[in-house]
This record gives C-alpha cells, sequence and structure tokens, in this order.
C-alpha cells in the first residue's frame, strides 16, 4: 500500500514536471524603429561601402543571369543548326509576300522562289501557318559559306565540295553552299573537323568567354561576403567601444548603486 501511495505521488511529480513548462518570453518587438536609427548612427561611416557592395551584388546578378544565355548562343550558333528551306514562291498569295517581306536574312536558293531561313526566328503564329501549308519544310541544313575560310582551310574546303558535291547545294549567293543534316553525317570526320572549323572557333571563344563568366562571378562573390562580413564586424567593434566609453565615464556611485 505504501508502496503504491509512492509510485502514485512519483507519476504525479512526473506529470507536474509538463506543468512547470515555460514558453520563450517575448523579447520586444520585431522591429523597433528607434532602436534602428540608433544603430544607422554607427553604420553611416560605411555607408560608401555599403553602395559598393550593392553595386558588386547587381554585378554579380546579371553575371549568373547571362551564364545560361552564353550557354544558348553556344549551342544555337556553333553546335546546332536550325535552317530550313521555305517555298515562297508563290508571289500571288497576299500572305506569302507579307513574309517574304517581314524577315531579312532569307537566304535565296538556286530554285526560284525557294529561301533558306532559320526557322526558330520565325513568329510561332507564321511557323504555325507555313507548317500547316506545307511551305516550311522539315530537314534542316548547314550552311558553308568560302567567306568563312581562308588561305590552306579555304583549298581544303573547296576540295571536299569538290569531293562530295553530289551532298551539297549551292545558294544563289557566290561561294556559299547548304548539306542537309544527315548528309553532313556522311563525310568523314576529319573533313569534317575541316569543314565547321569556324564552329570550332566559335566554341573555344564561348567557352573562354563563359569560363571569364564564371571567374569574374567567384571574384564579386567574395568580395560580396569579404565586404559584408567586415563591415558587421567594424559596426560591432565601434559599438562596443561606444559602451566601454560610456561605461568608463560612468562615476563610481553609479557603480555602487549597481
Amino acid at each position: 500500500m505504501a508502496r503504491g501511495g509512492g509510485g502514485g505521488r512519483g507519476g504525479a511529480g512526473r506529470g507536474g514536471g509538463y506543468d512547470d513548462f515555460h514558453e520563450e518570453k517575448d523579447l520586444g518587438k520585431f522591429y523597433d524603429s528607434k532602436l534602428v536609427k540608433r544603430l544607422m548612427v554607427y553604420a553611416k561611416p560605411y555607408t560608401r561601402l555599403f553602395i559598393l557592395t550593392i553595386i558588386v551584388v547587381l554585378i554579380l546578378s546579371g553575371l549568373q543571369i547571362i551564364q545560361p544565355y552564353i550557354t544558348k548562343i553556344g549551342i544555337d550558333r556553333f553546335i546546332i543548326f536550325s535552317n530550313a528551306k521555305l517555298n515562297l514562291s508563290q508571289t500571288d498569295d497576299p500572305y506569302i509576300q507579307e513574309v517574304r517581306g517581314q524577315y531579312d536574312g532569307m537566304i535565296p536558293l538556286a530554285e526560284e522562289g525557294w529561301f533558306l531561313f532559320d526557322h526558330t526566328e520565325l513568329d510561332p503564329a507564321d511557323a504555325a501557318e507555313l507548317e500547316k501549308r506545307g511551305l516550311l519544310g522539315k530537314e534542316k541544313f548547314y550552311i558553308v559559306n568560302m567567306e568563312n575560310y581562308s588561305g590552306a582551310e579555304a583549298d581544303s574546303v573547296e576540295a571536299i565540295i569538290a569531293r562530295f558535291g553530289e551532298r551539297f547545294q549551292a545558294t544563289a549567293n557566290e561561294g556559299e553552299y547548304i548539306i542537309s543534316y544527315n548528309n553532313l553525317q556522311k563525310i568523314p570526320r576529319s573533313d569534317l573537323i575541316t569543314l565547321r572549323a569556324k564552329d570550332r572557333r566559335g566554341i573555344l571563344i564561348i567557352g573562354l568567354i563563359y569560363f571569364g563568366v564564371l571567374l569574374l562571378s567567384f571574384a564579386m562573390q567574395y568580395g560580396q561576403i569579404y565586404m559584408m562580413t567586415w563591415i558587421g564586424q567594424s559596426i560591432l567593434f565601434d559599438i562596443r567601444n561606444a559602451v566601454f566609453e560610456h561605461l568608463q565615464n560612468l562615476s563610481l556611485k553609479f557603480f555602487d548603486g549597481n
């Protein structure tokens, strides 16, 4: 009986522990404008550094945004080509006339009324309408412009075109040829490297630019963290010095009473 009673008191003791639980006390306002104004006095000497840090953050944000755009340029211009044939020979059609006058950069082909154009630059509505009419081809073509080559490289490209002449098509522009993606895959690797020398150089330049942007981003991020840390620690140091100076200037009577 005695043990039973003791157990009951023990259980009550354990249960009472939850009654003694105290929630965290309210430490004050989440934002105190008066306190912020007092602290701004210590931040004022570092105004220029604050502004410089904001500028660095803006530059860093721009560098982070530009990285995928650089990748897009490298892929669209030097890896994947999206030039397709356009049949705009129906000159009596008002819509065809509108399309021919709306877009610049169309390469005229040997066939009258046929053009080569980057279909990604077409307005989505125009692309859908041209596909619906069967005027926009699905096969993609690579452009070989002899103006992009010089010296021995130009001679090598001319030899490749002469050797695989049945796979190349001349455009209406002198020294300009096109070859479909399927035919381009059939060309030997060594000749393909020569043919796409401009693309290889472009990829190299894009890679160097991207690497430079990464280095600049790292430097900007390091500078931002360093400046923010230095500003914060300097403000804390100034506040500590002000507090200690205030304490040292207090009378002995204050310390006797506190």
